[in-house]
């Protein structure tokens, strides 16, 4: 069936309801009008005549006579007892509080001293030793190794290629730091240490401080742990200033 012939099919079905609906308005209307024609053309009912039937004539019987009611029984009042008087309230003594016992006086605690702290070994210094230069033969134009033309400033022995290195920051400055292909860049609080273990050799970090000020570097051995102590100070002198560590495979440190 198509659209158009059902929207065709729904408008006869309205138009017949809606034919059925006046119809039945229009009944509704006839016998409304009708009631009223009849309301009005009819005589009312208090209208119309009445017709009584006589009634037969019945012997009136006479009332009974009542009989007298028997006269009440009077009913002796008893008088209302007599209150009993409620006996004395007995008085109870009042004790007094019993008085607060002294506290015992607290016993003193002996407040022993805390242990003098132990004192650290004071790190060894690394004797810095210079490698001999390599002979180099009669016409030879190569341009030399950064190891030979700047001795390494300590020795240090790797674990397994491993080594263990300490950053301590003795200035008052922020120190930013970085292992070079390892880490990001972090910062160092002035005054504070940052312990750096397990580095593959070769490694290379560089440091330099936020405020711009040149640093000094002193290196030490820690005994016992195979780590290389940077301190790093303030210095003034431009010439003493250095901003990289370089350890080498074969255990060489060097400064730049």
């Amino acid at each position: 069936m198509s659209k158009k012939s059902l929207l065709m099919l729904l408008k006869k079905l309205f138009l017949h309801q809606k034919n059925m609906w006046l119809n039945q308005i229009n009944c509704w209307t006839k016998v409304i009008g009708l009631l009223i024609f009849l309301s009005y053309s009819l005589p009312s009912v208090a209208q119309l005549p009445r017709f009584e039937t006589p009634s037969p004539n019945i012997p009136v019987q006479p009332s009974p006579v009542p009989k007298p009611s028997p006269a009440p029984i009077p009913i002796p009042v008893q008088p209302p007892p007599v209150p009993r008087p409620s006996p004395a309230p007995v008085t109870i003594p009042i004790q007094p509080p019993p008085a607060p016992r002294p506290s015992p006086a607290p016993v003193p605690i002996p407040v022993q001293p805390p242990p003098m702290p132990v004192p650290s070994p004071a790190p060894m210094p690394i004797p810095v030793q210079p490698l001999p230069s390599p002979p180099t033969a009669p016409g030879d134009i190569t341009n030399p190794l950064p190891e030979s033309v700047t001795p390494p400033v300590a020795v240090i022995t790797p674990i397994n290629g491993l080594v263990n290195v300490t950053l301590d920051n003795r200035t008052l400055a922020n120190i930013t730091y970085e292992i070079i292909g390892d880490t990001n860049s972090r910062s160092l609080l002035g005054r504070s240490n940052v312990p750096l273990r397990n580095l593959r050799t070769p490694v290379n970090i560089s440091f330099r401080r936020d405020d711009g000020g040149f640093l000094l570097v002193r290196l030490q051995m820690k005994p016992g742990d195979n780590t290389l102590i940077l301190t790093l100070t303030e210095t003034a002198d431009f010439a003493t200033d250095r901003s990289s560590l370089m350890i080498e495979n074969n255990g060489q440190v060097f400064l730049n």
